[in-house]
């Protein structure tokens, strides 16, 4: 019996194809070198730094040469998207691109002497782009009167 078990051994090690003989030496072979294809849900809406800087060119306010002429400006340009004018309309906010280095006190400081409103809260953010983007509450005064003064509404 044990003979059998052997002599079956041997026949299958002796038919077995190459391949199987010297499978742990393949294991330990170097991968051949394929182009990875990016599959992520992100790669066919990926930008050229072109095209960023065009998209951003067009969504800036024509205000942003006038405050950028101000000294200590901390105020860079209004923002103007749809979200943007619906916290104007609806949560009397004003969004701004400020200067990265401006803090909270600053942009409230810079916002009453601009506008000569009083403003209740500052709320800052950090875009993964690198612009600080800042929301201002008012207090006393109505953002869609300084959104038509800025020509934004």
């Amino acid at each position: 019996m044990a003979d059998t078990k052997t002599s079956s051994r041997m026949a299958n090690a002796a038919n077995a194809s190459p391949a199987k003989k010297n499978s742990h030496a393949k294991k330990n072979a170097p991968a051949s070198a394929k182009k990875k294809v990016n599959t992520s849900t992100l790669a066919s809406t990926r930008m050229t730094t072109a095209n960023a800087a065009a998209r951003r060119a067009a969504n800036v306010s024509a205000l942003s040469s006038s405050f950028a002429s101000l000294p200590d400006n901390v105020l860079l340009y209004p923002i103007t998207t749809e979200k943007a004018i619906g916290m104007i309309e609806l949560e009397n906010k004003l969004l701004f691109v400020v200067e990265m280095r401006a803090t909270k006190p600053q942009i409230k400081q810079e916002v009453e002497r601009l506008f000569k409103v009083k403003v209740g809260s500052v709320n800052t953010k950090i875009t993964p782009k690198g612009v600080k983007h800042a929301y201002i509450r008012l207090k006393e005064g109505k953002a869609d009167d300084i959104a038509t003064q800025l020509k934004i509404v």
